[in-house]
């Protein structure tokens, strides 16, 4: 089984999540040099830095990757909107297949009646249709 994820869960809890699970999170060997180096000014290095969080970012490696894996767990929100909103346009448009994905959330809003809500509400019923299972902690 291969796992692609930007989750971060400390590996050295579980060997074998550890020889399973790849993160997109982490630098690659380049970037990482490139924030590290001495020549390169402090906002240039901030700027290397904020790619690797940058949730759009996050779903493109993810979705750039997903075809050499088996599921891809997303635990962050924006990053997993992103990358399921990816999943079901390339599905719909190009005809390409839905790769499994897996989506942990931490809470579901409370109900609105707003105009807002509702339109976010149809936004994420459409987008997370590609989702395979989705994972919800909540308080209520």
């Amino acid at each position: 089984m291969k796992i692609l994820t930007e989750y971060r869960i400390i590996k050295r809890q579980c060997p074998l999540w550890e020889e399973s699970t790849n993160n997109v999170r982490y630098f690659d060997y380049f970037t990482s040099r490139l924030a590290e180096s001495s020549f390169l000014p402090d906002f240039i290095k901030k700027i290397i830095r904020y790619i690797d969080y940058c949730p759009l970012i996050i779903a493109l490696k993810l979705f750039k990757k997903r075809k050499q894996y088996n599921v891809v767990i997303t635990g962050d929100l924006q990053a997993g909107i992103f990358y399921a909103f990816l999943n079901r346009l390339f599905n719909r448009l190009f005809n390409q297949p839905v790769y499994p994905h897996l989506f942990l959330d931490l809470m579901l809003d409370a109900e609105r009646q707003t105009i807002l809500w509702r339109l976010k509400h149809w936004f994420h019923r459409q987008v997370f249709s590609s989702v395979a299972c989705m994972l919800v902690f909540s308080s209520y």
